[in-house]
């Protein structure tokens, strides 16, 4: 999402981002690794080191806010 900023200090992961508006979005991080590809060493096995994982798709016309 472009032109909107998160609000939550940098330590809300996994949970999804959140806006001043109420909008809330997911930026694809891995939410066992929060992104870094580690965990206590070793590769993250949820994204294989990758920092991602995917997100579920919402689709435009069925879409509720909130």
């Amino acid at each position: 999402m472009l032109g909107v900023e998160c609000y939550l200090a940098d330590t809300h992961y996994p949970n999804p981002h959140q806006s001043l508006e109420g909008e809330s979005w997911d930026d694809g991080l891995c939410s066992k690794c929060a992104g870094g590809g580690l965990l206590a060493g070793h590769t993250c096995d949820r994204c294989n080191g990758a920092g991602f994982e995917p997100v579920e798709l919402i689709d435009p016309e069925t879409y509720q806010p909130g």
